[in-house]
């Protein structure tokens, strides 16, 4: 039978002899006594060591200072280089002595060193089929939890190095007592023993050990009201955002993926073998809410033991207050609470449900996190919303609606238009629609006054819709209605979408993107012969691209010019199927897990308005499909724990796009100056390498949030990755960029965003 050998090397850092040969010595006292009573007879003597330690490691015994034969209790004196840390230790058979690191550079008082009658455990290590013995093994030992208060003094937990006592056994030395034991070896997944009694010079026999290569999540999951440990939790290491990967097979795969395991009577858990990358931990306890934890990174070869436990607390409820009780239409609100992903979030399906007459709803057995709460009117319309905290114990949300009452015309050519007109407020989700009469006439409630994003489509179920210039909203003191008079532009643009073969797509969906006006957006749809006319959109820049829904081809995005007067050049759309691009994430070149990868084309190339999104798994792989076959790919990354970083990669055929991530970040802050006005934001692009992303669209990329109803001065993009970065402004700026030109240095402000640090950019001309 092949022999099966563990294989115990040192990994001590060595020191320069040269440092040690000419430092200047000083003698350390050191005191040594006797945890516990002698053998009778018995006149105990030590050895006492003091080896240099480097960066928290032994240097390898090149200079070690010791003294033999010391009597127990007594003292010695040992000369030590007070400029060098030092690692002091006892020993004496039958015994285990303390260790005590001594940092350089300061003066050294009496260090006291204790024995402690000792045992040992021994146990066999299995041999793993293709995987090399465990270079080193070590044992730490703690007392018991649950436990009582230590005693003054009492030793509360330890460590010791293992021995090869036989080919492929372990023998390792620690003081006799009750103990929890964990056995490791870098590389491996630790293995857990829990109130191991141990008498004075007893061999412990702990069986077979196997010790599999690869990383683990520990920690406890416990009852959030007491603090006790709870037994038979299921907790699972998720993936953070394999909820939102707009690939529906791939979502399913990653939740399958998901490593899974049980908490003892302890609330203690071990997940074994989990891949490099970030999670979200997940405890689900009989009777108790679900408890979560994010970001959870895991690094290979390491063992990730959560400095804080996972608390589970009951079911809370939420009650709402509506004010005013009753929609603008007389009848009862209508809410919805749903989940938010990211770090304490909430859990469970989404509630929706009707308020009564009073304003009052209820929705109980809810777990402690974050949820969106939104207040729904008819058809699409939403009428408030709020990222909500929902706590352990039952809570109050009273909303109070400032309604603003508005009224007006819509005509085109002096000319009235009827339909409907769509309020919105971007990323604070609210939107409410009123109707438009044949006689261009409209009027009724909004949710507050500010700015408003206006949308007009020929009715409220229409797919077609029309991207206004924003309104300002004002509650005026005499409780009137704001009045408008809202004028769509006599613009026309015509044109026609085919496919490769050069044959019409009749029914093809259009999106027309202004990029100068805060990115309003219009949609349109081809007729039965794949002929398009868009009547009324803004003069200047359109990003227009088209696509098919049975199978999702698309077309180039391509920008037009619209002018003021008659109609622009006919535009031919040209459908290309979509193609997957397979990548593959990486942190310190390892693969990395539960990655959010953002995936888009560049502008001017295959639909540079589609962006797809997905996670990477448990491999680091990723696949994501875009249309046609565009050379290049934008992708934005972003690993909680680690940073956010923008790349542009060449796609080759066969072979995966790689983006690796940095381990550190720092902060990048944009500077608009006071008082930024919105035309200036709109003309600007912060340029990463080689991707240029609008200005105002960084906010919703990088997931910052906030209204745009008030232009901030400032914006800062945290946890982004190091590197060069620059905010470019003003005419002419698009076209050089999307050409791959460099814009001339005065309409640019650059930084080198350092780890750690914050850098600053400053927009051109403010």
């Amino acid at each position: 039978m092949a022999e099966t050998r563990l294989v115990l090397r040192s990994t001590r850092k060595a020191l320069g002899l040269l440092l040690l040969l000419s430092a200047p010595a000083r003698a350390v006292e050191v005191s040594l006594s006797l945890a516990g009573a002698t053998q009778p007879g018995e006149h105990l003597q030590a050895r006492v060591e003091a080896e240099p330690v480097v960066a928290g490691s032994p240097s390898g015994g090149a200079a070690t200072a010791s003294r033999e034969a010391v009597p127990v209790p007594g003292t010695v004196q040992l000369e030590l280089d007070p400029r060098l840390g030092w690692r002091l230790r006892a020993l004496a058979p039958g015994y285990w002595g303390e260790e005590r690191v001594l940092p350089g550079g300061k003066a050294q008082g009496l260090q006291a060193l204790r024995l402690f009658p000792s045992g040992a455990i021994e146990a066999k290590v299995e041999k793993l089929a293709q995987v090399d013995p465990p270079s080193e093994v070590s044992l730490e030992f703690s007392l018991p939890e649950p436990q009582r208060a230590p005693a003054a003094g009492e030793l509360r937990k330890g460590r010791s190095p293992c021995q090869e006592p036989a080919p492929g056994r372990l023998r390792c030395e620690l003081p006799a007592g009750s103990w929890d034991l964990k056995i490791s070896s870098p590389g491996r997944v630790p293995l857990y023993f829990w109130s191991q009694k141990l008498t004075r010079g007893q061999l412990l026999a702990l069986g077979s050990l196997r010790l599999e290569p690869g990383a683990s999540v520990a920690g406890r999951v416990v009852a959030r009201d007491t603090g006790e440990g709870l037994a038979g939790c299921e907790v699972r290491a998720e993936l953070p955002g394999a909820r939102f990967a707009t690939d529906a097979q791939g979502h399913a795969h990653l939740e399958k993926l998901a490593p899974a395991g049980r908490s003892n009577a302890r609330g203690f858990f071990q997940l074994p073998g989990v891949a490099t990358g970030s999670y979200e931990l997940v405890a689900s306890c009989p009777g108790r809410s679900p408890a979560r934890l994010a970001p959870v990174p895991v690094e290979q070869g390491l063992e990730t033991r959560l400095t804080e436990p996972l608390a589970a607390g009951y079911p809370a409820a939420l009650e709402v207050l509506m004010l005013p009780p009753l929609d603008p239409l007389g009848e009862p609100w209508k809410l919805s609470l749903e989940p938010l992903a990211g770090k304490q979030a909430g859990s469970g399906p989404a509630r929706k449900g009707t308020a009564s007459e009073a304003g009052e709803w209820r929705v109980a057995g809810l777990s402690p996190g974050r949820y969106w709460l939104q207040v729904l009117g008819q058809g699409k319309d939403a009428w408030w919303s709020k990222d909500l905290l929902v706590g352990s114990e039952d809570q109050l949300e009273t909303i109070q609606l400032d309604l603003v009452g508005v009224r007006g015309r819509l005509s085109r050519a002096g000319e009235p238009v009827s339909g409907q007109l769509w309020f919105s407020a971007r990323e604070a989700m609210e939107q409410v629609h009123l109707v438009v009469g044949e006689d261009g006439r409209f009027g009724g409630l909004l949710p507050g006054a500010g700015t408003w994003h206006l949308d007009w489509t020929k009715s409220e179920e229409g797919s077609e819709s029309l991207a206004l210039e924003p309104v300002e909203v004002e509650k005026r003191r005499d409780g009137k209605a704001t009045e408008l008079e809202l004028e769509i532009p006599d613009t026309r643009l015509r044109g026609r979408v085919e496919d490769e073969q050069g044959k019409p797509v009749p029914g093809a969906e259009l999106t027309l993107t202004q990029p100068s006006k805060d990115f309003l957006r219009s949609s349109a749809r081809a007729d039965e012969r794949g002929s398009f006319e868009v009547v009324g959109l803004a003069t200047g820049n359109q990003v227009v691209s088209a696509r098919r829904a049975s199978d999702d081809a698309e077309s180039d995005s391509v920008l037009v010019v619209v002018p003021k007067d008659g109609a622009g050049p006919e535009v031919v759309l040209v459908l290309r199927q979509k193609a997957e691009v397979a990548g593959l994430v990486r942190a310190a070149g390892r693969p990395l897990a539960g990655a959010s990868v953002l995936a888009w084309l560049p502008l001017g190339g295959s639909a540079g308005s589609t962006f797809a999104k997905t996670v990477s798994g448990p491999d680091g792989r990723f696949s994501v499909t875009l249309p046609g076959s565009a050379p290049v790919v934008h992708f934005l990354v972003e690993a909680p724990g680690l940073s956010t970083s923008i790349t542009t990669v060449a796609v080759r055929r066969g072979e995966p796009a790689v983006l690796d991530v940095e381990t550190v970040a720092g902060t990048l802050r944009l500077d608009f100056g006071p008082s930024p006005r919105q035309e200036d934001l709109a003309a600007g692009f912060l340029i990463a390498g080689g991707t240029f992303v609008p200005l105002l669209g960084v906010p919703s990329l990088f997931h910052l949030g906030g209204p745009r109803r008030e232009v901030s001065s400032t914006l800062e993009i945290p946890n982004l990755a190091p590197g060069d970065y620059a905010l470019c402004q003003g005419p002419g700026v698009l076209g050089q960029l999307r050409q791959g030109a460099e814009p001339p240095a005065e309409r640019c402000s650059r930084v080198t965003l350092a780890p750690f640090s914050v850098a600053v950019l400053t927009l051109p001309g403010r």
